[in-house]
């Protein structure tokens, strides 16, 4: 498990705690957690749905995103094209950024129940 020596922190979190249980790199990064590991405020204004360390974070303005891997990008590259978008005098957009190092839990979680109506794709180039 080479990919283990550097990236990897403390499994006590982790639903199976042994290395050897993981067959990939891929498999590591969606492990299972254990069920009291994650408690979720229900008083908090906004929950983080991931280990990930906030590197950015703020109001859209003028239709921008900034600080994306040091590069700002126009909102339409993530969203698309909206009317809510060109109404900023009565629509306000913000941002976070989140960094998800190699070694930290990698799955996304949502303090609600949801249901998701629409996906688009935006095919993009990584940088």
């Amino acid at each position: 498990k080479q990919w283990y020596q550097r990236r990897v922190r403390d499994l006590e979190e982790a639903a199976e705690e042994s290395v050897q249980a993981y067959n990939s790199l891929g498999e590591f990064f969606q492990r299972e957690l254990k069920p009291s590991v994650r408690h979720i405020d229900s008083t908090a204004p906004l929950v983080v749905p991931c280990d990930g360390r906030v590197l950015h974070f703020g109001r859209c303005k003028d239709g921008i995103v900034e600080q994306v891997k040091g590069v700002r990008y126009p909102v339409e590259r993530f969203l698309g094209s909206s009317p809510a978008l060109k109404d900023p005098v009565n629509n306000d957009l913000f941002y976070c950024v989140l960094y998800l190092a190699p070694g930290d839990y990698h799955l996304f979680h949502s303090p609600c129940s949801w249901t998701v109506d629409k996906v688009i794709h935006f095919p993009g180039t990584l940088m």
